[in-house]
């Protein structure tokens, strides 16, 4: 059993509001006056809409279809324009982070109990055997918001680092986060944090010390290392028995190599994208169609090129723009946020934050608070720099 909920306005309506929304929070911008990453965020919508261009002339779309089709791209990223707009403070946006990552946690732990019956999943169960995909012998959902987890973890990950708050609280916290990575059952994702935990830990160098919450924290990595090792080890060695030729990562291969040199010949479309299917009798809908139906190539699957394959070398030349200002100023970001970063650039070979709605929308959240942190440790002329990479 599975939850069927409500799957959302009409298609027009959403058309409607998306692109009214956008046209009221980008045309006076009067209020990201100053902003790092304002420019930045502007210039992918745009690239979003250059993306149009292609769609239209090389993939067969109507200009209705390619706008339509971006529509759901656009949307996630003024989430950054809103939040901007009513300076919403970085502790209400913290809070209600950790809310999801405990609703999250805990729909993932307790539908192990109550399968097979469960409520909220991201994926259909086998056709064949009827049940959902297990792993390391619990039931994996899919759940939609690994990504709002991860976020949560990195900024709790941060204030233990600061001492800022109850430190108490910041480890409930932070284990609660790291209960709900963990039973998303994704091998990417539980590396990818507990890698950067141990780097932001090791290289994190607070004056007046900080040594038992590096203590703290190496006790919690290296428990969570002894208890993930063996873990891991069955699952990879699951993962390769089970997918054989036809695993993650070489399926992974095959897309990123169709993307770049089969999908198309076209200058336009290395330059701008293909763009979105808006509708599903053109060109563009019909090869994305086959390709999945047929070779099991998703453009999602291939990281960065699936990213590349929708907005061309344009698209993800802004998005390592984004990271090259991110890292030219680390020296006025919380280590926090600048691990977050790290993550999502690990990750972007398999799991591109571009790539999905939802990575989007934890996107746009991430930059503003990039925004107001370097804001306010420059206004304090609180450098970093002094508390990193010593």
């Amino acid at each position: 059993m599975s939850y069927k909920g409500y799957t959302g306005l009409p298609r027009g309506a959403v058309f409607v509001i998306v692109y009214i929304a956008m046209i009221v929070l980008m045309t006076n911008q009067a209020y990201l006056k100053g902003k790092m990453m304002g420019r930045m965020v502007t210039l992918t919508i745009v690239s979003f809409l250059l993306s149009c261009i292609p769609s239209v002339i090389v993939f067969g779309q109507s200009i209705y279809e390619a706008i339509t089709g971006i529509q759901m791209y656009i949307f996630p990223m003024l989430l950054y324009y809103v939040l901007h707009k009513w300076r919403i403070d970085e502790k209400v946006i913290f809070k209600y982070l950790v809310a999801f990552t405990a609703a999250f946690g805990f729909f993932e732990v307790i539908q192990q109990y109550t399968y097979p019956t469960y409520w909220f999943n991201g994926r259909e169960a086998n056709e064949i055997t009827g049940l959902l995909e297990e792993r390391m012998g619990f039931w994996r959902f899919y759940l939609f918001g690994i990504d709002y987890c991860i976020l949560s973890i990195m900024l709790c990950f941060g204030k233990i680092l600061k001492k800022e708050g109850k430190q108490s609280h910041n480890y409930l916290i932070f284990l609660v986060c790291a209960v709900a990575i963990y039973f998303f059952l994704a091998r990417k994702d539980i590396y990818a944090v507990v890698s950067c935990v141990a780097i932001g830990t090791l290289f994190y160098s607070k004056k007046g010390g900080n040594i038992w919450g590096k203590i703290i924290i190496a006790l919690l990595l290296i428990g969570a290392y002894l208890f993930l090792s063996n873990a891991m080890t069955d699952l990879n060695e699951q993962t390769q028995t089970e997918m054989g030729e036809s695993s993650e990562d070489f399926i992974r291969f095959i897309a990123a190599d169709y993307f770049i040199n089969s999908f198309s010949s076209s200058p336009l479309y290395y330059i701008f994208g293909a763009g979105v299917p808006g509708g599903t009798n053109n060109f563009l809908a019909h090869q994305i169609t086959y390709l999945t139906d047929n070779m099991s190539i998703y453009q999602d699957d291939c990281g960065f090129v699936g990213y590349f394959s929708r907005f061309g070398i344009c698209g993800i030349a802004l998005q390592v723009l984004i990271l090259i200002r991110i890292a030219r100023n680390y020296k006025y970001l919380d280590m926090g946020l600048l691990m977050f970063a790290l993550i999502q650039l690990e990750m972007s070979f398999f799991d591109f934050w571009g790539n999905t709605t939802r990575h989007l929308a934890t996107w746009a959240i991430f930059l503003y608070l990039i925004d107001r942190n370097f804001e306010n440790n420059r206004k304090n002329n609180n450098k970093n720099y002094g508390e990193y990479f010593k």
